[in-house]
This record gives C-alpha cells, sequence and structure tokens, in this order.
C-alpha cells in the first residue's frame, strides 16, 4: 500500500489531521501498528480536545445531577452518593483487566451507567434509585481509568501537564453550562423530571461519542514474550555479569528502578540464563539462529505488543491496582489523595446541602461560578507545572484549600448568611480541587504513563476514601470536617515534598530535558550526560530527550 502522506508536514491536509485524531486512524491498520502521528503536536491537540468534549457532554449532565442530590433528595442523596463512590473503589480492582481487555475506546461505553443514573431521578423509587448508584459506581471506574490512559496517550510526554491543563479546562466547563442550565430550567418553573429527561438524552449522545475516538494499547498490555530454551548445550561457562540481561534481576530489584512501571508483569518471566559472552568478544544484538532464549523488550511496535497467556494476564491485571500500592511512589501520594478525599466530601456533599437550606436554586449558580473557578485552575496551573515543577503548584493549591475550610468555618459559625460568601468558599474549593486533580493526574501520567492500573489505583483510593465519608458525613459537624481536611493536608504535602525531592525530582523542577544543555567551549559535546542530570527518566523520556 502507498504511502497515504508525504513525510513533508507543509503537504499534510486538514483531513489527514482529522483522521489522525478520530477513530478513522484506526481503519486497516493493524492493532500493533505504531503510530505515524504520534508526537505531532497538532494532532495530540486534536485528540486530547476531542476527548475533553465526550468527558464535557457527559458530566455536563451527571454533575448537574449529583450536586442536586443532597439537597433535592436529602438523607437518601447521601446515601447514594456513599454508594457510588464506595463501588468506584470497588470497579477500580476491575478496571485494569477490562481496559485491558476491551481496550480504552470501548471501556468508554461504561457511560451508559450514567444515562440509567440521570434516568433514576426522573421518578425516585429508592430501590431503583440505589440500585443505579451502584451501577454507576462500577461503571465510572472503568470510565476513568479508560480516560487516563488514553490521555497520557494522546498527550506529548515532555508536555504533560499543558495537555492535562487543555482536558481539565475544557471538562470543567460541564460544571458552568451544566449547573447553569439547571437552575435557568428551576427558576423557569420547568419540573425538575422534565430536568433530568433533557440530562438523559444528554449523557446518552455523550456515550456515543466516545466511539469517534482513537484507541491506545494501555502498558498493562505490554508483556514481554517468553520462549523456552534450546536444549543444544552450550560450549560456554556461566554469562558475564556485566552482559546479562536486565530482564533476569530479581523482581525486588526492577521494583526499586525508575522503569518498575512494568516490574509487576516482567517479573512473572522465569529466570533463564543468557549465553555467555567472551570479554573481547562483540556483542551483537541479535540472536544467534541455533538458540532460542528470552526475549527481550524492543523498541518496535510489533515486537512489544506482544501478550501473555490469557490465564496468567487475566490474574496479573485483576490484581494490578493493588499491586500499585506495593510501589513506594505510589504510597507517597496516597496520605495527599486521601486528604483530597475528605476535602471532596466537604466540597461535593456538605457546602451543597447548606446552600439548599438557604435556597435550592442557588445550589445550580454556586456549583456553575465552582464550574468557571475550575477552568481557570486548569488553565493556568497546569501547564505552570509544566514550566516550575508539580510540588509549587500543589503548595498553592493546599493554600486555598485552607482558605476555604477557615471561611466555611466562619460563615457557619459565626451567622455570616449573606450568599455571597458561599461563592467565595466555592471559588476556591474549585480552585484548589482543580490544582489537585490535575497534578496527581501529571504525577501518574508521567511516572507510569498509559498505566491503567496506576489510574486505577489512584480511583480506588479516591472512591473509597470519599464513600466513608460520604457515609458518615452527617454525624459530623462541620467544624470536624474543617479540622479533618486541615490535618490531613499536613502529610499529603509533605509525601509529595518527598516524592518530588528525593524519588523523582523532576516533578520539583522543570524537567531536564527541557532545558538547553551546556556546552563546552570549542567542543559541541554536552558538558553533562543527561542520564546524570536526571537518572529517573532514563527510561519513561528516553525518546523525548533523543
Amino acid at each position: 500500500m502507498a504511502e497515504e502522506v508525504p513525510p513533508d508536514d507543509k503537504k499534510r491536509t486538514a483531513w489527514w489531521y482529522v483522521k489522525q485524531a478520530s477513530c478513522a486512524a484506526d481503519f486497516g491498520v493493524p492493532p500493533d501498528a505504531e503510530d505515524e502521528a504520534q508526537g505531532d503536536p497538532r494532532v495530540a491537540m486534536l485528540r486530547v480536545g476531542y476527548l475533553a468534549l465526550t468527558f464535557f457532554m457527559m458530566f455536563l449532565a451527571y454533575n448537574a445531577t449529583q450536586n442536586l442530590q443532597t439537597s433535592v433528595n436529602k438523607t437518601l442523596g447521601f446515601w447514594s452518593l456513599a454508594a457510588v463512590y464506595g463501588f468506584f473503589g470497588l470497579g477500580s480492582l476491575l478496571a485494569p483487566w477490562l481496559v485491558n481487555k476491551v481496550g480504552p475506546k470501548l471501556s468508554l461505553l461504561s457511560g451508559f451507567t450514567y444515562v440509567l443514573y440521570i434516568a433514576a431521578n426522573i421518578k425516585v423509587i429508592p430501590w431503583v434509585y440505589m440500585t443505579a448508584s451502584v451501577i454507576v459506581g462500577l461503571g465510572a471506574a472503568a470510565l476513568w481509568a479508560a480516560e487516563g490512559v488514553l490521555l497520557s496517550g494522546y498527550a506529548i510526554p515532555s508536555r504533560m501537564g499543558f495537555y492535562s491543563g487543555i482536558f481539565y479546562s475544557i471538562y470543567n466547563w460541564c460544571s458552568v453550562v451544566g449547573n447553569l442550565s439547571a437552575s435557568l430550567l428551576l427558576e423557569s418553573g420547568v419540573q425538575i423530571s422534565m430536568m433530568f429527561i433533557v440530562l438523559t438524552i444528554i449523557s446518552a449522545s455523550a456515550t456515543l461519542m466516545f466511539l469517534l475516538l482513537k484507541n491506545v494499547v494501555p502498558l498493562d498490555a505490554v508483556i514481554t514474550p517468553v520462549t523456552k530454551p534450546d536444549s543444544t548445550p552450550s560450549n560456554t561457562s556461566q554469562p558475564d555479569a556485566l552482559h546479562q540481561d536486565e530482564s533476569a534481576q530479581p523482581c525486588s530489584e526492577q521494583s526499586d528502578a525508575a522503569q518498575s512501571d512494568t516490574a509487576p508483569l516482567d517479573c512473572m518471566q522465569p529466570d533463564i540464563p543468557q549465553p555467555a559472552v567472551e570479554d573481547s568478544a562483540i556483542i551483537s544484538t541479535a540472536p544467534p539462529q541455533n538458540d532460542t532464549s528470552v526475549a527481550v523488550r524492543d523498541t518496535t511496535a510489533q515486537e512489544s505488543k506482544a501478550r501473555a497467556p490469557p490465564r496468567k494476564a487475566a490474574f496479573t491485571l485483576l490484581m494490578a491496582a493493588v499491586v500499585m500500592f506495593g510501589d513506594k511512589r505510589f504510597l507517597l501520594l496516597c496520605p495527599l489523595m486521601l486528604g483530597l478525599a475528605f476535602f471532596r466530601a466537604v466540597y461535593w456533599g456538605v457546602i451543597p446541602a447548606l446552600i439548599g437550606q438557604v435556597d435550592v436554586r442557588w445550589v445550580g449558580y454556586t456549583m456553575a461560578a465552582a464550574g468557571a473557578c475550575n477552568c481557570f485552575g486548569a488553565m493556568v496551573f497546569g501547564p505552570l507545572a509544566d514550566k516550575i515543577g508539580s510540588l509549587p503548584v500543589i503548595c498553592v493549591g493546599s493554600i486555598f484549600c485552607v482558605a476555604s475550610m477557615i471561611l466555611l468555618a466562619c460563615v457557619f459559625y459565626l451567622g455570616w448568611s449573606n450568599i455571597a460568601w458561599y461563592f467565595v468558599i466555592i471559588g476556591c474549593c474549585a480552585i484548589a480541587d482543580t490544582i489537585s486533580e490535575t497534578t496527581l493526574i501529571i504525577t501518574i501520567g508521567t511516572i507510569w504513563p498509559k498505566k491503567a492500573s496506576a489510574f486505577a489505583a489512584y480511583r480506588l483510593t479516591m472512591s473509597c476514601s470519599v464513600a466513608a465519608m460520604f457515609g458518615v458525613a452527617k454525624r459530623i459537624p462541620v467544624l470536624g470536617h474543617v479540622i479533618l481536611v486541615c490535618v490531613t493536608l499536613v502529610p499529603g504535602i509533605g509525601g509529595f515534598a518527598v516524592l518530588a525531592c528525593r524519588v523523582y525530582p523532576s516533578l520539583l523542577r522543570s524537567p531536564p530535558w527541557r532545558r538547553a544543555p551546556k556546552l563546552n567551549e570549542g567542543d559541541t559535546t554536552m558538558a553533562v550526560p543527561l542520564t546524570t542530570a536526571a537518572p529517573e527518566i532514563d527510561v519513561l523520556h528516553r525518546d523525548a530527550r533523543t
């Protein structure tokens, strides 16, 4: 087949970019073929933009529905949200297996569970309503795990913060448009049941839009094939330690390396001896014709996407999210995740309920203002994390978080009854939430790119914590929520600081591959090797540096 697009960028038509950004690029292409548009910033922008548009449409309907639960359905609404996030956590254990089994694009069809949940609000029947809450929690786990894989797969690795900011700045407009539309409909006298019918149709349309996305192969599915060694005896002795393949290292050593995002799967391979090589011999990368050894991971797409045996791969993927909790880098992020989860229980449940006690119509307006602040935060702090690092950005988010909690305590206990104070509180909460969410996604997408299990483990931690808080939210006073959020914020920032300063320094500053290397006088070689400046990205960003 003749090449469809010439290599010259000037000859690439607008249709070529549209095709590469959509599922049209997958037609007639083998699943293991290399993406010819990978690294093109315009194609990456189109892909991320369309992904953000589909999530905008979906959560335009869902967020407007969720924000009305505690003010319209009262106690049943709190239990519904607890069920949603509780089963979100349970579904996160199955999400890596599903995403790798059917692919991230088809996993997004779990958006139909959102359609079911919104439709259950048209006429609330308790058992139907709670059943829909359970189902949407399971579906949300697969949806958000697939979103993380697609976003990190579409984005250029060296600009992960920029593309994450673009996604969340578009996606967060759903809170503005959805909540504002819901408030205007209620203000005009439209029945709540009719409003939920409209939102159900919008969410169903968004789910069908997912089918136009280009698919991405998750890294969890990339497993090195294993073949049996040749029975022919070798005429050499034990292999030289310097020439041994790195895949024969023990699992404990691989987990401490910077490329340990593939360790849980690579550790399944047996430790097979390698053929010996003399010190004076020239090492060849091609295997001997009369010897079959363990196949190593290669840069070509055909060799890197071979799958493991079905039973072994299925069990590994089912346990992949749990295995992530054995990674010290992920454990350092867990305190920040817990603090964000406790904060969201206040932001999504307690504050809307307090506003609903004043006037239920103000819930939509305040949450629309929150959506506008979310968009501002994503557009500003996402690209800013690429320039100054994630740690300074997350510290700014903690300031907004503490400010919102102090204002909430003052409004509730000092009797500041003016509704304008709730707009200020909601605005601070929205910026803090956006900074924390964007920074965590950037961090996970940088350390574990295109790995569904990492994003599933993140959602597992978040959803279980939020569910627990929604279950006890009615029994905890407002001051208790404020103290809990502020106290958990301290170890959260501390753990992230340790991760940035000691384990993954590129989170603390501008990524080294983005800086111009210093040259010696009269020499064209680099003064400092890149591997010395940033050893933790030697594998993850080798292509970006070279």
